[in-house]
């Protein structure tokens, strides 16, 4: 099995960029109501449910070993980067469920300076707990149990909206279509469409 796959969406992404992820409905500590807007949950996923399922369930036993999690990844990120692949997206489902997980992901990501790597995250007081590598752009996303602990001045961060409209009002600029448009929009209030 390949730990790093493309959804439809990291497929039309300007930059190459693949992905990681991992059980949502396991490793999403600090979800709240976000649950209702999941897209992993819904969808093209659940018409392919024992699929993503088994996927899922394999990454996210890798999570747990980290020799075995820090070496696939390192040889998967490698063989991709050799392919053309500039950014990788963690968590396109699922998110970082405890301290030594995320500071596996930062040994990895330090290997691969000229990678790009970015995740939606609600675990924010998990990541604002450590120093984070220069090439790694976390997307704090509202909607979740430490949504207190977001600072929307500073912190890049992202909502949902039920429409276009509704996020210019606001003053949000949109992160659909393009993935990359995740870490690439020079503003740090990202708006994303309830699905």
């Amino acid at each position: 099995m390949n730990p790093l796959t493309q959804n439809t969406k990291l497929e039309k992404a300007s930059v190459r960029t693949w992905g990681f992820g991992i059980f949502p409905a396991l490793t999403c500590p600090q979800a709240g109501e976000c649950k209702k807007y999941c897209y992993a949950c819904k969808g093209l996923y659940r018409t392919h449910w024992d699929t993503m399922v088994k996927a899922w369930e394999w990454r996210t036993e890798l999570t747990t070993d980290w020799d075995s999690f820090t070496a696939t990844m390192q040889e998967s990120i490698a063989g991709k980067v050799t392919r053309g692949c500039r950014a990788i997206r963690i968590h396109p489902e699922g998110d970082f469920y405890s301290l030594r997980y995320l500071m596996a992901w930062i040994y990895v990501i330090a290997l691969f300076p000229k990678v790009r790597f970015y995740a939606y995250t609600k675990s924010v007081g998990l990541l604002k707990s450590v120093k984070l590598p220069d090439n790694f752009t976390p997307i704090y996303s509202f909607g979740g149990k430490q949504d207190s602990m977001i600072n929307t001045r500073s912190d890049r961060h992202a909502r949902i909206f039920p429409s276009y409209w509704a996020m210019r009002k606001a003053g949000y600029h949109s992160a659909m279509g393009d993935d990359s448009r995740a870490w690439k929009l020079n503003t740090n209030r990202l708006g994303l469409l309830a699905h």
